[in-house]
């Protein structure tokens, strides 16, 4: 489950617990903290940075700055987004959650908590990924030597080359992203700037290359239960909402599990693979009775359609 904490200045705790109010119920932990500004409050905010997912600050971004700068241990911070008191602009101002600080100003901006979702980044505002975001997209875990990997991120925004070198199922997946223009790939690791490898490829492939980012092997599962007769409109309507929030499309999911036969015609359909049907009451039941480790990363109902998004640790089935 992912956690929250939403700080706020006195005029914007309306704003706040609107905020709050959406973010639990797809789910999210939330934790109000007002009058900010209070020595007390940046003290509980400290004690629990490294756990949180998201900071959300209802007040100006240079507050929030202000105020977070002596907190903020990069790059195991989280995603950070500064909201105004009325709800006319969200900043996002880290991105190095879990979840993403462009992805939740955008899921705001989605739900009309705030008129619009204001990002600065060439990348983005290009209709491009932006690196920074690949951790988020692609479920990368580890990044190595995250400062040099920042100051390559800045060289992308700036217009400078940047050669990235990737292999097997990952070369393929980021090849099918949006990136920028400015970065080329390479066949030779030695000669990269950025490796993007699968964790079961192992680090060695990249040698001595400066900087490496390594995705876990960690399967995406899609956990999908209706409870009443047959409504393809509303059960897509549930997924899409969840995917939406992650800024990623179908195609990243691994597995799904559904509770009815016409939920898995309509998946297969859409060209998820590995769908099959399982019992359980709920989509989060389901869950746990198929995998013995499922990390549920988001948990969402749609009327009478519950979706779940989960990681699953094994594959051995029970």
């Amino acid at each position: 489950m992912f956690a929250a904490t939403i700080l706020s200045v006195r005029r914007g705790f309306r704003k706040a617990m609107e905020i709050a109010s959406v973010l639990q119920d797809i789910g999210i932990e939330v934790r109000i903290v007002p009058q900010i500004t209070e020595g007390r409050a940046l003290e509980q905010i400290a004690s629990s940075w490294i756990s949180l997912d998201f900071a959300i600050c209802v007040s100006s971004a240079s507050l929030c700055v202000h105020l977070l700068k002596d907190i903020a241990r990069m790059p195991f911070d989280p995603g950070v987004v500064a909201v105004s008191p009325l709800g006319r602009t969200a900043v996002p101002l880290m991105n190095c959650g879990l979840g993403g600080a462009r992805a939740l100003c955008r899921f705001l901006e989605r739900k009309e908590i705030v008129d619009r979702c204001v990002d600065t980044s060439y990348a983005y505002d290009a209709g491009f990924v932006n690196l920074n975001e690949l951790p988020f997209i692609l479920r990368l875990d580890l990044i190595e030597k995250w400062r040099k990997l920042h100051s390559l991120l800045l060289d992308i925004d700036r217009g400078a080359k940047v050669s990235v070198y990737s292999s097997g199922r990952m070369l393929k997946v980021v090849k099918r992203l949006p990136l920028p223009p400015t970065i080329e790939f390479v066949d030779d690791c030695r000669e990269a700037d950025l490796c993007i490898l699968p964790a079961l490829g192992g680090c060695s492939e990249c040698g001595g290359t400066e900087c490496s980012v390594v995705m876990k092997a960690r399967p995406l599962v899609l956990s999908l239960h209706a409870t009443l007769k047959e409504d393809k409109e509303k059960a897509l309507k549930a997924i899409n909402e969840v995917l939406n929030f992650f800024g990623m499309s179908i195609a990243r999911i691994d597995y799904a599990i559904v509770s009815t036969r016409w939920l898995a015609a309509m998946l297969s359909e859409l060209g998820v693979p590995n769908v099959s049907i399982e019992r359980g009451c709920n989509a989060i039941e389901m869950l746990y009775n198929r995998w013995r480790k499922v990390e549920v990363l988001l948990s969402y109902r749609h009327e009478h359609v519950h979706v779940c998004l989960a990681e699953v640790n094994t594959l051995h089935l029970i």
